[in-house]
């Protein structure tokens, strides 16, 4: 990504989102248990570990199934941010990330809820189940459990370096503002290099099994890149032309081939994997 300045009007056109989903996993490293193994195997003490499964993982299969939609939504109306879990979430897509999170959250709280229910006699059953293991790990009382379930977003303002405010000399904060100035400027850039490599992947995918005339093609490999790219204009928070320019490309040649097609001819297969190289070629010229 070159480094033209990316940040002008930028906490008019996004906002930072956080996803914050606390949970139990029905799982836990018993170091009693281990030690055990390992002298019983003569093993060095960094040879293993033994993990109990206090609960069946058929227990908490939906818990953790709710809980990964509601990180693959976060993640597919956002743009990655900081390293502390921060992303940044364009305003043109809030009101759909809003909804669909909300289903999504409002799903796992069913299904926390449904456990929370049976797990008087999930925890019965465990404890018969687990044997003598169950005196080296103290499973949670009833009482306890719904505590350890919460899901939760948080939004925030992108800051705004010309609003930096503190008691030091005009060019200490000067200096501060040009740095705060650079990481926005970088972090956006990250954020549109991760657009432009969803992108990119798609089409490499498209490009390598065309490339075959064996290989599987599934039709969710065009619906997915056609979804994508009719999300771009609103992720593409930078407005950055070569990023639309490749867009309609994608758009115009590749998605709108037929699945089908491409199974069961090999002349259209052949082109769609043309296609699919070109473009590729034309992304790596451009300066990103």
């Amino acid at each position: 990504m070159n480094s033209t300045k990316l940040t002008n009007n930028l906490n008019e056109k996004a906002m930072l989102v956080s996803l914050k989903i606390s949970a139990w996993s029905g799982r836990t490293k018993d170091r009693q248990v281990s030690s055990q193994v390992l002298n019983d195997k003569g093993a060095d003490s960094d040879a293993g570990a033994w993990w109990t499964y206090l609960l069946p993982k058929e227990t908490t299969k939906q818990l953790n199934k709710a809980a990964n939609k509601c990180r693959t939504t976060l993640n597919r109306y956002t743009l990655p941010w900081m390293d502390n879990g921060l992303r940044i979430l364009p305003s043109a897509m809030f009101l759909t990330f809003r909804k669909e999170m909300a289903t999504t959250l409002s799903e796992y709280e069913t299904i926390v809820a449904k456990f929370v229910a049976n797990y008087p006699t999930i925890k019965a059953e465990a404890e018969r189940r687990l044997g003598k293991l169950a005196s080296t790990k103290r499973i949670p009382e009833v009482w306890e459990i719904q505590d350890k379930f919460a899901a939760k977003t948080t939004i925030l303002p992108i800051p705004e370096t010309s609003d930096f405010r503190i008691a030091l000399s005009d060019v200490d904060i000067s200096e501060i503002r040009k740095e705060m100035e650079t990481d926005l400027n970088n972090m956006v850039g990250k954020a549109m290099e991760n657009l432009w490599y969803q992108l990119i992947e798609m089409i490499k995918k498209i490009q390598t099994t065309t490339a075959k005339p064996n290989k599987i093609f599934r039709d969710s490999m065009i619906s997915n890149l056609k979804d994508f790219c009719e999300m771009i204009p609103k992720l593409n928070i930078t407005d950055d032309p070569k990023l639309e320019e490749a867009r309609k490309e994608a758009l115009k040649e590749l998605a709108t081939l037929s699945p089908t097609d491409l199974r069961e001819s090999k002349t259209d297969r052949k082109a769609a994997n043309k296609a699919a190289s070109d473009m590729l070629d034309r992304i790596g010229s451009y300066n990103l």
